[in-house]
């Protein structure tokens, strides 16, 4: 099942009585559970439709470049989708779980923040072929690159052979001054690097980018102050 792959992959053991054991099992549970918040934001995608919410604008692409499939969109280019969040204020966490399928080659997947000032990357990029880097990314408020704020060395690619890789979920923690960007498999994202939140400006727009043979599973966005709590209900 998928609840077994998600405990395997998070270093732990369970049992025929689900019992948990191992190091990190807390970290395992909340993953177990991370389907849905009870009470989801507006803002709350899962992508168990048959089209794209209206609450999404594409910026880049169309719902031509996507395919709806077990709860999650593959893309076969480059898609760009916003949605308005101006009037919202901190603390907001915003947090996307991607998945890059046998074929994701060109790898890059995003959470990005578009101020009026300045938009900001948060995510995976691959510059050098059947590699992967942790980045943050600079742009103006029209969409064009301008620098790379940080990086991380290459890693081998995300995907493995035919088998489906672990979600990697890129998580933002909003607040008065900073954007705190973590990253990593469910339930094990570390803190990547850190974005004075003056940068982009007044915030406008959240959005999520995908390339093609990578997919989104989920898009969530509540008021917790840790990438680690589990969902909460929206608090408006």
């Amino acid at each position: 099942s998928t609840t077994g792959k998600l405990v395997q992959n998070s270093g732990i053991t369970i049992d025929d009585s689900d019992n948990l054991a191992g190091a990190g099992w807390e970290r395992s549970v909340r993953t177990i559970l991370e389907e849905r918040p009870g009470t989801p934001s507006t803002y709350d995608d899962e992508f168990d439709a048959t089209s794209m919410d209206a609450k999404w604008t594409f910026f880049a692409g169309s719902s031509s470049n996507l395919t709806f499939s077990r709860s999650r969109i593959l893309s076969n280019g480059t898609v760009h989708c916003t949605q308005s969040i101006a009037g919202l204020t901190h603390p907001l966490r915003v947090r996307a779980g991607f998945r890059g399928n046998a074929n994701a080659i060109a790898q890059g997947c995003n959470v990005i923040v578009q101020g009026l000032t300045k938009w900001l990357y948060f995510g995976l990029d691959v510059p050098v072929a059947n590699q992967r880097r942790a980045v943050i990314k600079r742009y103006s408020n029209a969409g064009v690159y301008e620098a790379d704020l940080a990086t991380s060395g290459y890693a081998a690619n995300i995907s493995s052979g035919a088998q489906a890789p672990l979600v990697i979920v890129v998580t933002l923690i909003i607040d008065s001054t900073n954007i705190n960007m973590y990253l990593g498999p469910i339930g094990s994202e570390a803190l990547f690097g850190t974005v004075a939140r003056s940068v982009c400006g007044t915030l406008d727009k959240l959005a999520i980018q995908i390339v093609a043979n990578w997919s989104c599973d989920w898009f969530r966005v509540d008021r917790a102050t840790s990438p680690y709590d589990f969902p909460l209900a929206w608090a408006g």
